[in-house]
């Protein structure tokens, strides 16, 4: 179970209606880039107010971190998640800069394409520092392409707290006690069975839709996915045309993300349970319930089917298998797009949520979420330095330094004294650090030149890549390295649709819902991590991916009810033919294995 005591104290983010999706989380979510809306007069004034202000306090941030190293080194940093590529620039450079006379030079698959990993990888020259996922960081220390940092990081204070996810790491690797490489979003604070994905006091996966057309229906009770396509079909009736006169739709997907399935379907999955995978099988947060995608009982299927019902009924964007993540965002700032598994605010702008009116999560009577849990283990990436490092010792004094409470800072709420400030021994924004980190999502407005000038949000950390989870506890303030989490940022920005939440369901915030309801089960932190597919594997499930995304779309737009069996059957029947069966078997023995690690926290307690 959940420890209130832990998330009263650090996950009460009044701004959970404010906030857009951050694209590090959705722990495997993909890359929607943040809405950067022009500068107005206001934000300005406020940047520059806050550059008289900060004027001091900058000079002695950067003087503070002044250089040792005489030559500007430019090192090549390697990252899956990020969505920028090229020369690391704006005020987070300048500090760089500052401490280690040094530029990055970001590569990203994300913008290159993926095909950038194997020609690099077979040049031998991937990065100086690599982000990837844990199975291609193992290919890469097979290949050699990595660095043994083992002595490196045996005098480093800083990484000696990660030292569990990196010999997890190590034992994966089959490289004994030699490190290689850390975690990414590795929690040090936090227990395994604590909810991670709960932030600005909402979870991460749910029915979030448009508050003011809910509250307008005077919010009926919405018991299960049938009340859930009921009640969207009343709000799409009642408001047909987003504010630009364009046709709105209660539903409206994305195929950005998909892999071995429909990402969105899988979102629904985790708000009903099923947080955990291997390969094709999904599994409740204890192991004690399973199924495969294909499963006509399985909660993926019903998933489908559900968005098959919302094309029958018009509420589902024609858009939903052609249109981008970028281009479902820009509907829902203009409101041609409303209902989504996890939040996409563009349209709370403050100007909205002071009239009541923006995106909210509408509690669903059969939900039980399961989040993932906090995990010393990390979220599936590592981190490393290559082979061929420039310069290892001042390389990995940065490398050290990316997981220092300084770092998380920088990355998550900016430099101290621009955008936020200690106020009675806590963090606090700024009025400037209030314009630039607009409900948690990160924004353009000017920067002074003193801190490097530019725009904040072009400014900002691209890397994308963090051995520390975003939700962990600061070691001074504890309170998370994410503003929108902090207790100052809670006592100010309570807003109309907080209230109006909290008349309608009796309880402050969502958190306290579900908890009194008993909705959250969060998927335990573990040591489980899921083996490379043998090459035969490799190869079915490549072809089984295509067949089981081609499906689950052609089976959403089927014309009525016989061609969707129809459809769902010859998807079947196709997977069988690739060899669908052998790659079960092989995910089965998986899930075994996946289980015990769960159960082995379970019972640790």
């Amino acid at each position: 179970m959940i420890k209130k005591g832990f998330h009263k104290n650090i996950k009460k983010a009044a701004a959970w209606t404010l906030t857009a999706v951050m694209a590090a989380s959705l722990a495997g979510c993909g890359g929607g880039k943040a809405d950067t809306p022009a500068v107005s007069e206001t934000e300005k004034n406020t940047a520059v107010s806050a550059s008289e202000e900060g004027n001091s306090a900058a000079a002695e941030s950067t003087q503070s971190g002044e250089s040792k190293y005489a030559d500007t080194l430019t090192i090549d940093f390697f990252t899956k998640d990020a969505n920028y590529q090229g020369i690391q620039s704006g005020w987070f450079a300048k500090i760089v800069k500052d401490k280690f006379n040094m530029e990055i030079n970001i590569i990203a698959p994300n913008i290159s394409g993926d095909a950038v990993y194997q020609t690099r990888a077979a040049a031998g020259e991937l990065g100086d520092i690599i982000h990837l996922s844990a199975e291609q960081m193992k290919d890469c220390v097979d290949s050699g392409l990595i660095m043994d940092i083992t002595e490196l990081a045996g005098n480093s204070e800083s990484l000696k707290r990660f030292e569990t996810g990196a010999k997890s790491l190590s034992d994966y690797f089959g490289t004994g006690d030699a490190i290689y490489a850390f975690p990414t979003n590795a929690s040090t604070e936090a227990k395994p069975t604590d909810c991670s994905q709960m932030r600005y006091n909402a979870p991460e996966n749910g029915f979030y839709t448009r508050w003011d057309y809910y509250y307008e229906l005077g919010c009926p009770e919405i018991k299960n996915m049938d009340d859930m396509l009921k009640v969207s079909k009343q709000m799409q009736d009642n408001h047909p045309l987003s504010d630009s006169g364009k046709p709105a739709y209660a539903f409206s997907l994305f195929p950005d993300w998909d892999g071995k399935w429909l990402a969105t379907a899988s979102k629904y999955c985790i708000m009903y349970g099923y947080g955990g995978s291997t390969g094709y099988i999904l599994f409740n947060s204890d192991a004690s319930k399973s199924f495969t995608l294909e499963d006509e009982d399985g909660m993926y299927y019903k998933v489908i089917e559900m968005f098959y019902e919302a094309n029958q009924m018009g509420i589902l964007d024609p858009d939903s298998s052609t249109q981008s993540f970028d281009e479902l965002t820009a509907k829902v700032k203009d409101g041609a797009a409303f209902s989504s598994p996890f939040p996409i605010t563009e349209y709370n702008t403050p100007e909205h949520v002071a009239e009541g009116k923006g995106q909210g999560f509408v509690p669903v009577g059969d939900m039980n979420y399961a989040p993932l849990g906090y995990s010393p283990y990390g979220q599936g990436g590592a981190v490393a330095m290559g082979s061929n490092v420039k310069d290892p010792e001042r390389v990995f004094e940065f490398f050290e330094w990316l997981s220092t409470p300084e770092a998380n800072m920088l990355t998550y709420a900016g430099p101290e004294g621009l955008t936020w400030e200690e106020k009675d021994g806590r963090p606090c924004l700024t009025e400037y650090g209030k314009s630039a980190l607009q409900g948690g999502s990160v924004q353009n407005v000017p920067v002074p030149e003193e801190w490097g000038g530019g725009n904040y949000g072009d400014g900002s950390n691209k890397l994308v890549t963090s051995i520390d989870y975003q939700m962990d506890l600061h070691p001074k303030y504890r309170e998370t390295y994410d503003t929108g989490s902090w207790s100052s940022t809670i006592e100010e920005n309570r807003n109309k649709i907080h209230d109006e939440w909290t008349e309608v369901y009796g309880y402050e915030w969502p958190l306290d819902y579900l908890e009194a309801k008993d909705m959250i089960h969060p998927f335990p932190g573990n040591s489980f991590r899921e083996p490379a597919d043998p090459s035969d594997i490799k190869t079915i499930r490549s072809e089984c991916n295509q067949i089981l995304t081609e499906y689950s779309w052609k089976a959403i737009y089927a014309s009525n009810d016989d061609e969707f069996r129809q459809l769902w059957q010859e998807m079947k029947d196709k997977l069988d033919g690739f060899g669908y069966q052998k790659v079960l078997e092989f995910d089965w023995k998986n899930f075994e294995d996946a289980k015990a690690a769960v159960q082995e926290v379970l019972n640790a307690g």
